[in-house]
């Protein structure tokens, strides 16, 4: 778990931007390392059984798992968790915004695992992940809270509930919408994918 801060400042006093690209291992190289700080998310639900979850913030805090509390632990503005094998479907929540990783138990692929930043008003925000690569590939959505109508391309999937998911097939350039937050999977093969969120 490591953060990583400019100390070099622009004209107008801000904190220079830059880019970071990581991989950990040969099974891992699709996977995105590295987020910013306002894309941390607090509350998740894994759309695949998963061989791991990791959990990372520059605060202490505290993960529920399926109702089951775990501390964030650590020093210094790094803060870090693990979640031992699960089955799709749970739910976590963070009490304070995490960096998250996922790895697949079926493929042993590391893959971003986003969620929902709950602390955050998003009243007039639309959901939207985006199949990126995928060709009639097997697809999971989840949903990340009770009541959303979830759409695939413009046609309604049905109502889920938090932890509820949708399995079906899926081609690049699909999106899937909704009034809450969602997150998405495609698997091919040995190859699985994260769906790009819209934000």
């Amino acid at each position: 778990a490591c953060k990583y801060i400019s100390n070099t400042m622009d004209s107008r006093g801000h904190p220079r931007l830059f880019a970071a690209h990581g991989y950990g291992d040969g099974d891992g190289g699709a996977s995105t390392a590295f987020l910013p700080g306002d894309k941390l998310s607090t509350d998740f639900v894994a759309p695949i059984d998963f061989e791991f979850l990791v959990f990372v913030a520059s605060q202490p805090g505290t993960l529920t798992v399926d109702g089951v509390p775990q501390d964030l632990e650590g020093a210094d503005g790094v803060y870090r968790a693990r979640v031992e094998a699960g089955i799709a479907g749970t739910q976590i929540e963070s009490s304070v915004p995490v960096w998250a990783t996922l790895e697949s138990a079926s493929t042993n692929e590391e893959q971003l695992f986003y969620g929902h930043n709950a602390g955050r008003n998003e009243d007039r925000r639309v959901y939207r992940v985006y199949v990126a690569q995928a060709a009639s590939s097997v697809g999971t959505v989840a949903s990340i809270v009770d009541g959303n109508e979830i759409l695939r391309n413009g046609e309604s999937l049905g109502m889920f509930q938090a932890g509820e998911l949708w399995q079906g097939q899926v081609n690049s350039g699909d999106s899937f919408t909704a009034d809450g937050p969602l997150y998405g999977i495609s698997r091919s093969g040995s190859n699985a994918f994260v769906m790009a969120p819209g934000r």
